[in-house]
């Protein structure tokens, strides 16, 4: 045991079994100055290679996860997540790794029992053993300990699989409620985030924190509300990180201190000093507000926050991230409370990458010249760009004054030499040499800063929520988001929704979390588009999985970059890659649709895209390709003749033959359901007799 008399190194002669389910009891030990552990431990760990997430099964969430890590040489052994996911014990995280993974796919430990069950109180000297089956993410708990506590743990030798110690390394440290359902978050014992006073600079948190002798701190300044992420020198357990950060607030450094945690969306959380709230309807705007008073939540800042019915944004007294986590929690489990969250300041990473293989044509692949025939898009149609920027007077694009809610810019343009990614995404929307739709307008909401150049970037729940409603009142007919967003947030749910139904289109890239599509790709009211190559083949970085709903050209496809030195490359065009880039080409589809028809409805839309897209593998819906890669003629071409359901150019009898055939029957997208109301009925043959004869 080391000195702190709470973290302990089991060594081993030799490998225990794989997918071995032990019990380990430590009764009595003491370190080598005689002094008693404080309590007996009671751990239960399975042994799994390969379980990079920890959940006792091996499946294509771990070879996710794993592929993330990919290239970290050599790996932080204070991250669990790197120890599981160097599966040969080499100190870095390679292809062998990956490979180890892919073999061990369908390995699942979770039906194991626990050795001796029952009660242990006679052991424990408490009460009867927590169900470590019951634990969110399985792998079992320490009898005597709930805190997650990085330093509580055991690992055994790696050769055999991390060993999943504690509730830590195997569940999450901490919850806060997606609704009522409860979410993890784990506790990096590495990081801490503070909102300095003013006049505190980074020396000064260096010598607050010198007090408590954390080696190697370093001060790192998030580019959103004055944030400072502080990392320390090595991992520290729950309590000492509350207690670095109540030391950090009561000396006057800090106003406002955080834990920072990890998702299993693959972002980073830090709680803010805000709450949202949401009421049901029934309950009236006085009724809210004296609830949010009685329970002594904090000073009510907006109501109907970004239009949402009934949601309010609240300050709350609170000076560390927990007591606002505790308060939400709390607030959330009420009867009147649909929601109750912390405004989370969440980090999300975008897949859109240079690519290495030469230049395809993304367009010609989409048929865009059979859309142009037809139109080019109407200036009045405008696509809302919500990511870091768009260079507003960039000479291939249409932009729309449009609006920061970072609080750099003015209109929505780039601050930072790295923002770039909004651009190219505009670029495959709606530029004149690159772009689906090159008559349309772009509409730049700015809602999130990059943090460096690797694709990452922050913001905040409110941001997102805000830029939602921006691009609604803005009479913006489509979104678009090529990000995959780490935190899994209500009110943002709430906000797609309500937007959606109001007529706004959302796109996202179906990127891949683990073996499913990542937010807000997988969410009902969001048209998730995955990515392949000019020979039809998935993308790596796109997800499978019933949420994807077509696929479009996402490898090797051009489309502008920033003008001058700023931007992915030297020069004024950029070859790119990446679900982003797919669901930039359905967007701009979309938005030739709506130049054609305006009255159409998102769900219109959605069903059209569809019912035109070009099946790939499997017949029908699948996994992999959705309905398959949509066909931008194919999709406009139909909206001026309803009732060719099976898209040869002409209504005709054979149309008329096939919807009789179909008759009665009920879906979603359904070629003979015309009007798309999931019945094939009186009205679709109402609407096909009308445009019989009809040729396009």
């Amino acid at each position: 045991l080391l000195e702190n008399n709470t973290l302990g190194l089991i060594e081993l002669s030799d490998a225990l079994p794989e997918n071995t389910r032990y019990r380990l009891e430590l009764l009595g030990i003491t370190d080598l100055a005689g002094n008693p552990l404080s309590e007996s431990r009671l751990v239960f760990f399975t042994t799994v290679p390969g379980d990079v997430t920890g959940d006792r099964r091996v499946n294509n969430t771990d070879v996710g996860a794993l592929a993330s890590l990919l290239g970290t040489n050599p790996i932080n052994p204070a991250n669990r997540f790197h120890v599981r996911a160097d599966v040969n014990t080499d100190g870095r995280i390679d292809q062998l790794d990956l490979d180890a993974v892919l073999a061990r796919r369908g390995i699942d430990a979770r039906s194991l029992t626990d050795p001796l069950p029952g009660d242990s109180s006679a052991i424990l000297g408490e009460g009867p053993l927590p169900d470590s089956g019951s634990q969110p993410f399985g792998g079992g708990t320490d009898g005597a300990l709930a805190s997650g506590d990085k330093r509580d743990g055991l690992t055994d030798d790696s050769t055999a699989g991390e060993a999943d110690a504690d509730a830590a390394s195997t569940g999450p440290s901490h919850e806060y409620r997606l609704f009522k359902r409860s979410r993890g978050l784990y506790l990096d014992g590495t990081r801490l985030a503070i909102l300095p006073t003013a006049g505190t600079s980074a020396a000064d948190v260096v010598d607050v924190l010198a007090a408590f002798e954390v080696p190697g701190v370093l001060v790192e300044h998030w580019p959103v509300d004055g944030w400072l992420v502080i990392h320390l020198g090595e991992p520290q357990a729950s309590l000492e990180i509350e207690r670095l950060a109540s030391s950090l607030v009561t000396s006057g450094a800090a106003g406002f201190a955080s834990p920072v945690f990890t998702t299993l969306e693959g972002g980073d959380v830090i709680i803010t000093p805000a709450l949202l709230v949401g009421f049901r309807t029934a309950v009236s705007d006085t009724e809210a507000r004296h609830q949010i008073q009685t329970t002594g939540l904090g000073t009510v800042v907006a109501g109907n926050f970004a239009s949402l019915e009934g949601v309010y944004l609240v300050n709350t007294p609170a000076t560390q991230g927990l007591h606002v986590l505790s308060s939400a929690n709390v607030m959330a489990m009420t009867p009147d409370v649909t929601f109750a969250e912390p405004v989370m300041l969440f980090t999300g990473h975008s897949d859109l990458a240079l690519s290495q293989v030469p230049a395809s044509d993304g367009l010609g692949q989409l048929d865009a010249a059979g859309a142009w025939a037809i139109t080019r898009g109407d200036p009045g149609v405008s696509v809302a760009i919500i990511d870091s920027g768009v260079e507003l007077t960039h000479p291939q694009l249409a932009v729309t004054t449009g609006f920061d809610l970072v609080g750099d810019g003015l209109h929505g343009e780039p601050v930072s030499d790295v923002e770039s990614r909004g651009t190219a995404l505009a670029g495959y929307v709606a530029s004149a040499n690159h772009g689906m739709a090159p008559d349309v307008r772009i509409l730049p909401i700015r809602a999130m800063a990059d943090l460096g150049a690797s694709g990452t970037w922050v913001t905040t729940t409110t941001r997102m929520v805000a830029a939602l409603d921006l691009a609604q009142q803005s009479q913006a007919r489509v979104t678009l988001s090529g990000d995959r967003f780490g935190f899994e947030s209500a009110a943002i749910s709430l906000q797609y929704a309500r937007t959606r139904a109001l007529g706004v289109a959302h796109f996202a890239g179906a990127s891949r979390a683990g073996d499913d599509v990542a937010l807000p790709g997988r969410l009902s009211s969001v048209m998730a588009i995955g990515a392949i190559t000019d020979q039809s083949e998935v993308v790596e970085t796109s997800a499978t999985g019933w949420s994807v709903m077509s696929v479009a050209p996402g490898r090797g496809v051009v489309t502008i970059d920033r003008i001058g030195v700023a931007g992915f490359s030297a020069g004024d065009d950029v070859v790119a890659e990446g679900t982003a880039a797919a669901a930039a080409y359905a967007s701009g589809v979309a938005a030739l649709m709506f130049s054609v028809d305006p009255t159409l409805s998102a769900e219109d839309v959605g069903a059209m895209l569809s019912l035109t897209s070009h099946d790939l593998g499997p017949s029908g819906r699948d996994r992999s390709f959705g309905y398959g890669m949509i066909d931008a003629w194919r999709a406009v071409r139909d909206l001026l003749t309803p009732g060719d359901v099976n898209h040869d150019g002409r209504v005709d009898f054979v149309d008329l033959d096939d919807l009789l055939d179909h008759w009665g029957e009920t879906g979603a997208s359904l070629p003979w359901d015309i009007n798309h109301d999931e019945t094939v009925d009186f009205l679709d043959l109402s609407i096909l007799l009308e445009f019989y004869g009809s040729v396009n």
